[in-house]
């Protein structure tokens, strides 16, 4: 049914096997606290945790708040869309601190922001004495890692959220980790790496997506081209995506991280 509602159409089906499995698993399961995904882009991550979203806010006596981590500030925005074409009360993560009266609280579904605002101390001290804090009726819900490889150790973000590492992990509802660039080792790591309990970890599950060949049929162009070409054409693709005049979904490039850098400046 959420399915239905998200899409606004009378039918709904799982794109894959593996999406059903994670989507019913963090809905459903008591037992797995912490779990992580690695899928390839238009698996349809962000419905795995939406959906559940949708349907505890129907369905559940209890308000559960739930937060989403992502690497970059690009990606709240469309973040938020998609959580509020669920029905969803979404705010940016730097209001969280506004609303620490149990009465505002309530009445949001959902914060999302970077990790600076996850980080902070205020934040960590709030999520440190939810109980204290809050009613029964107000309680965390899933805390969600968008790209989570970025928040690996030795990442850009890694720094940032380095005070995650003294929440409580029991607390919340079920915390996700999900990439595309995120293997198993890597994130039996980060759990290690943000001190979730050995008991957390044993019943942790990693699904793995990616060794399967998505169910759809994308055209792909690859073009080679010269080095002192390089900047010039990637502007113009850039330019002509982000004005919207050109004629494909996306853009992809493989080239030397110098060159990327020389193409930012």
């Amino acid at each position: 049914e959420a399915g239905k509602t998200y899409f606004n159409a009378k039918n709904f089906d799982y794109k894959s096997k593996e999406q059903m499995a994670f989507t019913t698993i963090v809905l459903l399961s008591d037992k797995r606290k912490v779990a992580g995904l690695q899928t390839f882009a238009g698996f349809g991550k962000s419905l795995t945790y939406i959906l559940p979203m949708m349907v505890l806010k129907k369905c559940s006596k209890i308000h559960y708040v739930n937060f989403i981590c992502v690497p970059y500030k690009t990606m709240i925005v469309p973040i938020i869309k998609k959580l509020k074409t669920g029905g969803l009360h979404v705010e940016e993560m730097l209001e969280f601190t506004s609303f620490v009266e149990d009465r505002f609280l309530s009445n949001i579904d959902v914060f999302v922001g970077c990790p600076d605002s996850f980080g902070d101390d205020k934040t960590i001290d709030i999520f440190k004495n939810w109980e204290s804090l809050y009613t029964p009726k107000n309680q965390l819900g899933y805390l969600v890692f968008e790209e989570a490889h970025h928040f690996s150790a030795g990442a850009q973000c890694e720094k940032s959220v380095g005070n995650i590492r003294d929440l409580s992990w029991e607390k919340w509802r079920k915390t996700l980790l999900l990439s595309a660039t995120m293997d198993r080792t890597m994130y039996h790591n980060m759990l290690e790496e943000r001190k979730i309990p050995d008991a957390i970890i044993d019943t942790s599950l990693f699904i793995d997506s990616i060794y399967k060949v998505p169910e759809v049929n994308i055209e792909i162009d690859v073009e080679r081209i010269e080095n002192n070409e390089i900047i010039t054409e990637a502007t113009r693709l850039i330019c002509n995506f982000a004005n919207h005049t050109s004629d494909v979904n996306a853009v992809f490039f493989f080239w030397v991280k110098r060159y990327v850098a020389s193409g930012l400046r």
